[in-house]
């Protein structure tokens, strides 16, 4: 998994690039961790570029949005593609969540 960081306004938008499974989770949520506990206040997830998610992927997902609720922050979901989107809506991860088609959408 490929991990890229940039700033939009008071977002830190994190591009994923690769599978979001059981092997790659734990280094994606190390990475993601170390700005949820600097107070980043809103980390936007750009999975433009990722392939798969599964049931580890998901499972990051709502332990990033808890962690970062706990820290009075906010987490969104950037960029899905039709497969990774539909998965989100069947966990109704997408009530819970944020979800944008484009940077404009980003406020």
């Amino acid at each position: 998994m490929e991990v890229n960081y940039r700033d939009l306004g008071d977002h830190k938008i994190i591009s994923l690039k690769g599978e979001m499974d059981y092997f790659s989770s734990k280094d994606i949520r190390d990475e993601i961790f170390k700005y949820i506990h600097t107070k980043t206040k809103s980390i936007i997830l750009d999975l433009k570029d990722v392939s798969f998610i599964d049931s580890a992927g998901m499972g990051l997902l709502i332990n990033l949005n808890r962690e970062m609720s706990n820290n009075n922050g906010t987490l969104g979901l950037l960029n899905l593609s039709e497969d990774v989107f539909s998965l989100i809506k069947l966990a109704t991860l997408d009530t819970i969540i944020p979800i944008y088609t484009s940077e404009e959408d980003i406020d």
